[in-house]
């Protein structure tokens, strides 16, 4: 029977964990918070606005039905979908990570190299988002590029790391094997 546990992760698996992990939780923050751009009076995220402390949502029936029938701002709900599969991506290379690190039952390279996938798609996906992001919105002066922005770029450059440090992880445990 497959037990988790941290005990059996190397330190470089421990390393690459955490990084997943805290890829993922600021990823969720970086997505979920109205701070993409932000003046003095205004803050606005991925799906919502905020002028003063009165927030509305970006789409209701209404909008999203116009958005999509004029096809405006096809950028921005690419970016939208960028960020939630590279959140979604996030979560499955955390699953994967922490099996292949911590359940020497299935620590196999070819659960190992799901773990390096998914966290690789799930940063560049999101820096590919934050790049577009900023990009797009470059020419709005009266808006500075805000925290949740800085999280989304801090989170892809975490899961692309984690995955790095995941194939050195497996590049050690082999030659601790062929010893």
């Amino acid at each position: 029977m497959a037990m988790f546990s941290l005990v059996h992760a190397s330190r470089l698996g421990r390393v690459s964990i955490l990084l997943a992990t805290c890829g993922l939780i600021l990823a969720i923050i970086a997505v979920a918070t109205p701070y993409w751009r932000a003046s003095d009076i205004l803050h606005m995220g991925l799906w919502e606005t905020c002028e003063k402390s009165i927030c509305r949502r970006l789409y209701t029936s209404d909008t999203l039905k116009a958005r999509l029938s004029d096809g405006v701002d096809g950028w921005f709900q690419c970016v939208e979908v960028l960020e939630t599969i590279g959140m979604t991506f996030s979560l499955g290379a955390v699953i994967v990570i922490g099996l292949y690190a911590c359940v020497p039952d299935v620590s196999s390279p070819t659960v190992a190299g799901w773990g390096v996938v998914t966290s690789v798609v799930s940063g560049v996906t999101i820096l590919v988002g934050t790049v577009i992001y900023s990009q797009k919105t470059s020419s709005i002066h009266a808006l500075d590029l805000s925290w949740s922005f800085a999280l989304a770029i801090v989170s892809g450059c975490l899961q692309c790391l984690a995955g790095f440090l995941l194939i050195l992880t497996v590049r050690q445990k082999r030659r601790v094997d062929d010893m």
